[in-house]
């Protein structure tokens, strides 16, 4: 039998879906007979975590609890050594005369991006479609010529097969064709928005040998069609379906609004849900003046270039923050600055940490011939007395005066972060896209409305999907909502 269960942000979705397969476990289904799969690791990760601590659950006790992509792997008993890595992709280019130096392997949905250039996602995204890559090329690949991008895509197949490499999309190609779908008595999808074609076909192939099976999703939340999800198949699916009432997240003020975004999205499953009972705050703001410099914030907008605005803009206020997982202030320089610190209170550090300190200071911090530190041994702690004494330091006055190779802007703005009371070892304020921050959530949230200007333009001819990414972002609020309004002409209407 199939099940639906819609779930609006903050409503606990994949917490139901973990209480279900736990019932039928108590109902005599072995967990060996549930299987668990959602879009990507992240979100795998997080059930496999959930049922641990919820559930007191073994990793070991679960073993398909998984992405699709993985289930494949170790359907087929595909070796691990020859899936594909950034280095392979390094090879490639080489052969074919194109740096792909800065391959992104994008988590396990399959969708591979290069920051050098595009034809790897391009070929990735027709798999995951199901359609020919020149009508990927004609849809969204006009700045290459149709000509090279089959060249490079006939090279990169020939180039897998000499060196018998298969990508993630191959996983599940060759599963779909070949692979033998294990018998489980219980099957559930999370996060099913975002499922590409190919993905379904999976899922409809695991469907077959189950006897429950529940899809989860919303596709309010759909962000993804751009790299292959299939958000209609979601939407007309048919079942019995549920949907999941209280929003444990959305405050009762910003409910609303946001309530009021999902209703202008012409094509989507009709659902209602309540807010928590808590007020929260939603304000509008005609330009980013906000002091974040106290709470937790996530900062979210619709690209990367209009993020680099408020990353330069929070650098000159002083702020600390971590975009996707880069802090603001580079880890190995936090720690140094940390170790030098308690280095000058009278506390003892290890070799490396003083090798990292010696490497942060110019000539007249360290002795002529020291800064190797031969004599020392790796276990060995040793104060800034004995430094100077036997090692050769001849500094002991403040961080931002001792470890002058740090460039003096940044040490003017790690000097101005820790001047408002920050705490370099943890972030309060996240910056992120919106489609970077999907299932995250924040206390307070920064919404910038301004679009891109393919964004303006798909927005005035299928404005369903640009109403989505609004949407999620706006749900991210546990507390306080400031949105900015447009600040270019080129802004999502509110």
């Amino acid at each position: 039998m199939k099940h639906i269960i819609l779930g609006p942000p903050g409503t606990g979705k994949t917490r139901t879906l973990l209480q279900l397969a736990v019932e039928y476990n108590k109902k005599g289904v072995s967990f060996n007979k549930i299987g668990y799969f959602s879009f990507t690791r992240k979100a795998t990760e997080e059930s496999i975590s959930r049922a641990q601590s919820d559930f007191d659950l073994d990793k070991d006790e679960i073993p398909f609890f998984r992405t699709l992509h993985s289930l494949a792997m170790k359907q087929l008993s595909l070796p691990n050594l020859k899936l594909i890595t950034k280095s392979n992709y390094k090879d490639f280019g080489k052969t074919v005369g194109m740096p792909l130096d800065s391959v992104n392997l994008r988590d396990e949905n399959g969708i591979v991006f290069s920051s050098d250039k595009e034809f790897l996602s391009h070929v990735d995204i027709s798999r995951a479609k199901k359609i020919s890559l020149k009508e990927q090329w004609a849809y969204n690949a006009k700045d290459m010529p149709w000509n090279k991008l089959d060249w490079l895509n006939r090279n990169y197949n020939k180039f897998k097969k000499v060196n018998s490499l298969y990508d993630y999309t191959d996983m599940l190609v060759e599963f779909n064709e070949k692979g033998q779908a294990p018998k489980l008595d219980c099957l559930f999808i999370d996060e099913a928005q975002d499922l590409s074609k190919l993905q379904w076909e999976t899922v409809n192939k695991l469907s077959k040998e189950a006897k429950e099976v529940y899809i989860a999703g919303d596709d309010d939340q759909a962000i993804f069609r751009w790299a292959g999800a299939d958000i209609e198949h979601f939407i007309n699916m048919k079942g019995k379906t549920r949907v999941l009432k209280q929003s444990y997240r959305i405050p009762r003020s910003i409910h609303p609004f946001c309530v009021k975004l999902s209703k202008r999205i012409r094509d989507r499953r009709d659902k209602e849900y309540i807010p928590r009972d808590y007020e929260g705050v939603l304000k509008f703001h005609n330009a980013f003046n906000i002091d974040v410099s106290n709470g937790d914030w996530l900062i979210l907008t619709t690209t990367n270039y209009l993020l680099d605005k408020v990353e330069d803009n929070l650098m000159e206020q002083g702020i600390f923050f971590k975009r996707k997982d880069r802090l603001s202030i580079k880890t190995p320089t936090i720690k140094a600055i940390y170790d030098w610190e308690d280095l000058r209170k009278g506390k003892k550090i290890k070799k490396d940490a003083i090798e990292k300190i010696y490497g942060l200071m110019k000539k007249g911090g360290v002795k002529h011939g020291f800064k190797n530190l031969e004599s020392l041994s790796n276990k060995e702690q040793i104060n800034i007395y004995t430094l100077r004494k036997k090692h050769g330091l001849l500094r002991k006055d403040e961080w931002y005066k001792a470890l002058d190779k740090i460039p003096l802007i940044e040490r003017v703005y790690i000097r101005a972060t820790l001047r408002r009371g920050a705490k370099l070892s943890k972030p309060k304020v996240k910056l992120s896209t919106i489609h970077g921050v999907k299932g995250a959530q924040e206390k307070n949230v920064v919404l910038f409305t301004d679009l891109s200007r393919e964004a303006d333009k798909q927005y005035f001819i299928n404005p369903d999907d640009q109403t989505r990414v609004m949407y999620v972002g706006a749900t991210r609020a546990k507390e306080a909502l400031h949105i900015i309004t447009p600040q270019t002409t080129r802004g999502f209407p509110l």
